[in-house]
């Protein structure tokens, strides 16, 4: 991926962010997660607002923003009124999804991230998820990958 390319995800994965984040706490009743929902689409378009100036910089077009909005509706749509006990447990092994998102936040997960292949783009399979160890087994490009509750946080999916 080159840096132009990179530029442009970012840009995307702060739109996607802003957008999801923001749907939620539009739907959210607990004042606590509510304010933190609120935090979260603060940080999403400070970052997305200091990246646009690097696009222009480059010349680079932002991407597809209104479908990215439209990702974000579905997936807000989808985990809106579910716990995230819930929203695991509901996962089937079998369910291919496509990372459309990465969580930014975290540098060291960031480029722990791209070092196991798990970047925006890229097709996963749940092969199991495993509570008790708090982690989930992905497929990914044939080959099998154990990642954490933590870590699978950070990663924003859409079904394949």
């Amino acid at each position: 991926m080159s840096a132009d390319e990179l530029w442009v995800e970012v840009y995307q994965g702060e739109v996607l962010g802003e957008a999801l984040f923001g749907l939620l706490t539009e739907r959210e009743q607990d004042p606590a997660r509510r304010r933190q929902l609120e935090t979260l689409v603060v940080l999403e378009r400070s970052t997305k607002e200091l990246a646009a100036p690097v696009l222009a910089r480059r010349a680079l077009e932002p991407g597809d923003t209104a479908m990215t909005v439209a990702s974000a509706a579905a997936m807000a749509d989808a985990v809106s009124a579910m716990p995230w006990e819930r929203f695991v447990a509901s996962l089937e092994p079998g369910t291919h999804a496509t990372i459309v998102r990465l969580a930014e936040h975290d540098g060291e997960l960031l480029h722990w991230f791209y070092d196991q292949g798990l970047v925006p783009g890229q097709e996963i399979v749940l092969r199991s998820t495993e509570p008790a160890a708090d982690q989930f087994t992905v497929t990914i490009n044939g080959g099998e990958r154990a990642v954490s509750e933590k870590a699978a946080a950070g990663l924003f999916v859409k079904p394949a």
